[in-house]
């Protein structure tokens, strides 16, 4: 089973889970916050909640960083509070030494 939501012709974004049957058996919530983040919920002992984002880039505007950065929050307040909660995605994160330049 999958489920995604997507950025359509664009390509600019869009984000979903791929899962097997019994996972699917267990899935009890499917939330779609943006073309870039979506959340699943499943139950289980303990229960499970996953979001999967995709950070714009640092080439982005900020602020439509800025704006990714608010709906993840809202989505990371819709898990339950006792659920086993994990953030996956693409973060465009970019890891290098410090250069003399980025100190500010």
């Amino acid at each position: 089973r999958a489920w995604k939501n997507g950025a359509g012709a664009t390509a600019a974004g869009g984000v979903g889970f791929l899962i097997n049957m019994e996972a699917y058996r267990t899935n009890k919530l499917v939330m779609s916050f943006s073309d870039r983040i979506l959340l699943v919920s499943f139950d289980g002992n303990p229960a499970l909640t996953a979001i999967n984002a995709y950070s714009p880039t640092e080439c982005a505007e900020q602020v439509v960083a800025e704006q990714f950065h608010e709906v993840l929050r809202g989505a990371v307040h819709e898990v339950p509070a006792h659920n086993v909660f994990v953030v996956l995605g693409d973060m465009n994160a970019h890891l290098s030494k410090e250069l003399p330049e980025d100190k500010g």
